[in-house]
C-alpha cells in the first residue's frame, strides 16, 4: 500500500473507481445547485452595468444585423430592448432599497429605447453567444444565460484538473477553490462578461501548466481546454485578453525545462500574440488609457508622494479580490466579516504552506503574476491622476487563481499534506463563506439592508416561480459543500491514482541530487 494514500479513502482498485464516480457525480451535481441558486440570487440588473452588458446580449454587434430596431437620437444610436433591461438600475447603489422596482418593471413587459448598448468597446463573442439565449421571456432568458455560464466555468476548470498531470491536480483545485469564493462564484453565475474571463484565464493557465508536463492523448486534450479557454478570455473582455500572456510568462517561469521543449512555446505564443491582437483592437483601451488632464492630484502631491500613496492602499485593494468593500451587485451588497473569515482562513492555510519553499523559479513567477495583479490598477490610476484605486478587483479577478496557486505550488506534493480532516476543514470553511455570502446577497434585494430579517421570511421583491428565498438558501449553501467537498477529495484522489504517465509537475532531473521533483 502506498504509504502516502489517506487512510481513509477506499485503496482496492474496484472501490476505487466506484469511489470517484460517486465523488464525480456528488460534485456535478453540487455544482448545479449551486449555479442554480446563485443566478436566482439576484434579480434581472443584480450584477455591475447589467442594464449595457443585457442590452448588448439582446442586440449583438452588428446593431443592423441583431433583429433589434436601431435608431440615433442626437448623434447616440439607441436600440429597442425589453423595458425592464434599462429599468433594472432603478435599485442599484442603494443597499436599503429592495428590487421591487424591478419586479414591476419586468411585470410590466413592453419595450424602452436605450444608448446603453455595445458599439465596439466589448470584443466579439460574448454578447453574439449569448444571444443565441435571449427570447421574450427576458427572466427565463436570464437565468438560463446565468447558470450556463457558472456551469461552463465549474465544468471546463474540473475537465483541466481531471486530465492534469497527478502531483498537480490539488494544487489546481485549492488554488480555484481559494480563489472563487465568494466573488468569483458569483460572477460566474451572472450576466457579466467577467464571467467568461474569470473561467476562461484561469482554464488557460492550468492547462498551460499540464500541457508543458504531460503527454500523447492527455496533452492534446489540454491544449484543446487551454484553447477553449483562451478563445473565452478573448471573448469577453479586452484586459482579460492581455492575461493571457501575463498567465504564459508565469506558466513558463514555473518551468524549468521549458528550453528542452521548446516546440511547445508554439501554443503560450500563438495565444499571446492573439490576445494582444484583440487588446490592441478593443475600444475598451481608452477607458483604459483616459488621463484626466484636469486634475490636480500630481501638482499637489508629486509624483512619488503620488504612487506612494496608491500603493499604501494596495492591503485594503487586495481583500476587495473577495468582496471587502466591492461585494455582489453594482458593490452594493455588503457582505459579513464571517464570509471573509472564511475564504481567508483558507489562503492563509494555503499560503503557510506554501511560501515555506521558495526557489527562483517561484520567486519570478511570483512577482509577474503578483506585479501584474497588484501593479495594473496602480500604474491605470496613476496615469489618470487620480488618488484613489478605482480599477475594480474583479477586472484583475482572472488572475488571482492563478496567483494563488503561484503561491501553494511547491516541491512537496499535496497529496501527502492534505489528509481528509484537512480538506473537510477547508471545504467547510468555505461552505460556511459561501453561505453567509449568498444569505446577504439575496436578503439585500427582497428588502434591502435597512431590514434585518435572517429567516428572510418578508419578500418586497422575489421571482414569481420556484422555491422560497430561504428554501433557495438553503439548497445553495448545502448543494455548495456538497460540491466542494467532493471535488476537493476527487482532487486528492486522483493524484493519488497511477492513471498516467505524464511527467509530475517538474521532472526528476531538476534535482538529480536530492531525488526530489523540484518545480
Amino acid at each position: 500500500m502506498d504509504s502516502n494514500r489517506d487512510p481513509l479513502i477506499p485503496q482496492r482498485a474496484g472501490t476505487g473507481k466506484k469511489w470517484r464516480v460517486l465523488l464525480g457525480v456528488l460534485a456535478v451535481f453540487g455544482s448545479i445547485v449551486t449555479a442554480l441558486t446563485w443566478a436566482a440570487a439576484s434579480p434581472i440588473g443584480g450584477s455591475p452595468d447589467d442594464d449595457y452588458h443585457l442590452a448588448s446580449i439582446w442586440c449583438p454587434r452588428p446593431l443592423d444585423l441583431s433583429g433589434c430596431e436601431v435608431r440615433e437620437t442626437k448623434g447616440a444610436v439607441e436600440v429597442r430592448v425589453p423595458a425592464v433591461i434599462p429599468s433594472s438600475t432603478c435599485a442599484a447603489r442603494q443597499p436599503e432599497t429592495s428590487a421591487a422596482c424591478v419586479g414591476q418593471a419586468d411585470a410590466a413587459g413592453g419595450l424602452a429605447w436605450t444608448d446603453r448598448v455595445d458599439q465596439g468597446d466589448y470584443p466579439f463573442g460574448y454578447y453574439q453567444i449569448q444571444h443565441l439565449f435571449a427570447s421574450d421571456n427576458v427572466t427565463g432568458s436570464i437565468l438560463v444565460m446565468r447558470t450556463v455560464n457558472a456551469l461552463l466555468g465549474f465544468l471546463l476548470l474540473g475537465a483541466v484538473i481531471f486530465l492534469a498531470p497527478r502531483d498537480s491536480r490539488l494544487p489546481f483545485a485549492l488554488a480555484v477553490a481559494a480563489a472563487w469564493v465568494p466573488m468569483g462564484v458569483y460572477l460566474l453565475a451572472s450576466n457579466n462578461p467577467s464571467s467568461w474571463a474569470i473561467s476562461g484565464v484561469s482554464a488557460y493557465a492550468f492547462a498551460l501548466f499540464g500541457l508543458l508536463r504531460s503527454s500523447g492523448r492527455r496533452r492534446l486534450g489540454l491544449a484543446i481546454l487551454g484553447g477553449i479557454g483562451a478563445v473565452l478570455a478573448f471573448s469577453s473582455r479586452a484586459d482579460a485578453s492581455f492575461y493571457i500572456l501575463v498567465a504564459s510568462l508565469v506558466i513558463l517561469a514555473l518551468t524549468p525545462t521549458v528550453l528542452k521543449q521548446w516546440r511547445l512555446l508554439v501554443f503560450p505564443a500563438v495565444a499571446s500574440l492573439l490576445g494582444l491582437v484583440v487588446l490592441a483592437t478593443s475600444g475598451q483601451n481608452q477607458a483604459v488609457g483616459y488621463v484626466n488632464p484636469d486634475s490636480e492630484v500630481v501638482a499637489e502631491m508629486g509624483f512619488f508622494k503620488h504612487a506612494l500613496y496608491l500603493i499604501m492602499q494596495l492591503p485594503e485593494y487586495f481583500l476587495g479580490f473577495w468582496g471587502v468593500n466591492f461585494g455582489p451587485g453594482w458593490l452594493d451588497v455588503r457582505l459579513d466579516t464571517i464570509t471573509f473569515f472564511g475564504s481567508f482562513f483558507v489562503l492563509g492555510v494555503l499560503a503557510a504552506f506554501g511560501l515555506a519553499e521558495m526557489w527562483l523559479g517561484k520567486i519570478v513567477a511570483l512577482v509577474l503574476g503578483f506585479g501584474a495583479l497588484l501593479g495594473i490598477p496602480v500604474v491605470i490610476t496613476f496615469l489618470q491622476n487620480d488618488d484613489e484605486l478605482r480599477y475594480q478587483p474583479r477586472y484583475l479577478l482572472p488572475l488571482l487563481a492563478l496567483c494563488v496557486f503561484t503561491v501553494i505550488v511547491g516541491r512537496k506534493p499535496w497529496r501527502e499534506r492534505m489528509n481528509l480532516l484537512t480538506l473537510t476543514v477547508i471545504a467547510l470553511a468555505l461552505a460556511l463563506a459561501n453561505a453567509f455570502a449568498l444569505h446577504r446577497t439575496i436578503r439585500r434585494y427582497i428588502t434591502g439592508d435597512d431590514v434585518l430579517d435572517y429567516v428572510m421570511n418578508r419578500t418586497e421583491w422575489w421571482w414569481s416561480f420556484g422555491p422560497s428565498p430561504m428554501v433557495l438558501w438553503g439548497m445553495g449553501s448545502l448543494g455548495f459543500l456538497v460540491a466542494i467537498l467532493a471535488f476537493l477529495l476527487l482532487a486528492k484522489h486522483l493524484s493519488e491514482e497511477r492513471l498516467t504517465t505524464a511527467h509530475s509537475i517538474v521532472p526528476p532531473e531538476s534535482d538529480a541530487s536530492s531525488g526530489e521533483n523540484v518545480p
